[in-house]
């Protein structure tokens, strides 16, 4: 047998048996036939040892069923948590925008009412000159009055 026989045997990769038969501390050329490169009997024996009883148990085996499918109900609340932070980007970046054309029209109408008052202060008179007093408390003041 070889180590590709044996993995498919054991329904293993090759690179796993290798693996294993080195955790053994085992030298892979003193079990094969040097002629052939195929393993001898003995090293075919020894090698179906090192591997088999490596094996996980029925109860490691059922172990590790159950925290393959925790740990995919927990990739999958991540995925649904990812998809709903998305979700709340894309929200954010619509609000985003949507303050962004309000502050252009903001900016648009102070400087319309800019013009306005540019245009409403150059229609009003220009102001007193400096010394004159018009009004009610100018009335009320005047010099002749109090004679």
């Amino acid at each position: 047998m070889t180590i590709k026989e044996i993995a498919q045997q054991q329904g293993m990769t090759v690179q796993a048996v290798y693996k294993r038969i080195k955790a053994a501390g085992v030298d892979i050329s003193t079990l094969k036939d040097p002629k052939t490169g195929r393993f001898t009997d003995d090293g075919e024996k020894v090698v179906l040892s090192i591997v088999e009883s490596k094996k996980p148990s029925e109860a490691q085996d059922s172990a590790l069923k159950q925290e393959v499918e925790r740990l995919r109900a927990v990739n999958q609340q991540l995925l649904e948590k990812v998809e709903l932070l998305e979700q709340s980007r894309e929200d954010l970046r619509n609000a985003l925008d949507a303050a962004k054309l309000a502050q252009d029209d903001l900016r648009n109408a102070l400087n319309a009412a800019q013009i306005l008052q540019r245009e409403t202060l150059a229609k009003i008179p220009a102001a007193l000159p400096a010394g004159e007093k018009k009004g009610l408390f100018a009335f009320l003041h005047r010099k002749d009055r109090n004679k």
